[in-house]
């Protein structure tokens, strides 16, 4: 009783304030988790629980407080609380575009072609491409780091969100029919190369990496789709290609290279007159 200020100190002082307008507001009890401290000053979280006993309602003579040790569970919490925030760093600030979506739809859509006796699920997506658009649709996009923002020239989330029909568009169907043949055969993680467009409309040549999150292999609900930018590797190889055919200074096909198409060609006609 004579150490009181040695117990109820520092940072409880901010969560008094809160019982104090509690009781301002005419509650006869209050509810507060606060902090408080032994006399050999070791920090304990507690959850305080205090009623004014019947009788007393005008004097507020007789409080009944009772206080719950909660310092293991709060620890817990802010240990858990640090890594859910470092994990976050970890995926706004990655270095290459993260998309986390929910493909649980599109699974519900291949477990239904099973049902039905699909058994060659190349020759029924290429019959029925309407398919492949319709597995497109039903994908759910959860969240995307800050990098796609940059990568895809979206002002914020909302927007990209908002226009990936401009994003995902020409050739990317063919490349998610691949993906979804991927799927069908089991395979829980994938690459490829595709092409994607930014918001501005140029063409942004990505590696994909697939992945269901460990956990959610039944249902496909969590799924992790990193892409890395390759556009100037591409442009690149294009560039060295076309160095290999024609003359630098004149941009003309080199003679080898039109020389090699010549015979080419006359290759094939003697073939066609055998």
């Amino acid at each position: 009783m004579q150490n009181l200020d040695r117990v109820f100190r520092d940072d409880m002082l901010t969560t008094h304030v809160d019982e104090l307008d509690q009781l301002w507001s005419g509650k006869l009890q209050f509810v507060s988790q606060t902090v408080n401290y032994t006399l050999d000053g070791k920090r304990l979280d507690v959850l305080l629980k205090a009623v004014i006993l019947p009788g007393h309602e005008d004097t507020w003579s007789r409080v009944l407080v009772t206080i719950e040790d909660i310092t293991e569970l709060e620890a817990v919490r802010r240990t858990a609380a640090a890594s859910e925030l470092y994990a976050r760093g970890l995926f706004e600030h990655s270095p290459v575009s993260l998309w986390v979506e929910d493909f649980s739809s599109v699974k519900a859509l291949l477990d239904d072609l099973r049902e039905r006796g699909i058994i060659d699920f190349r020759t029924f997506t290429n019959v029925h491409p309407e398919f492949v658009e319709r597995c497109m649709q039903e994908i759910h996009v959860l969240d995307v780091n800050q990098h796609t923002l940059r990568m895809f020239a979206a002002p914020d989330k909302a927007t990209l969100l908002s226009r990936l029909p401009d994003v995902f568009r020409d050739d990317m169907q063919q490349h998610f029919q691949e993906q979804l043949i991927d799927l069908w055969e089991g395979k829980l993680f994938h690459q490829r190369e595709v092409l994607n467009y930014s918001l501005e409309g140029n063409e942004v040549h990505v590696h994909l990496q697939f992945s269901v999150f460990p956990g959610h292999d039944a249902r496909w609900d969590l799924v992790l789709v990193a892409l890395t930018d390759i556009t100037a590797r591409k442009k690149a190889e294009a560039y060295l290609e076309f160095l290999g055919k024609h003359d630098v200074l004149t941009k003309l096909k080199k003679r080898t290279a039109r020389f090699t198409s010549t015979r080419s060609i006359a290759s094939s006609a003697r073939g066609h007159s055998r």
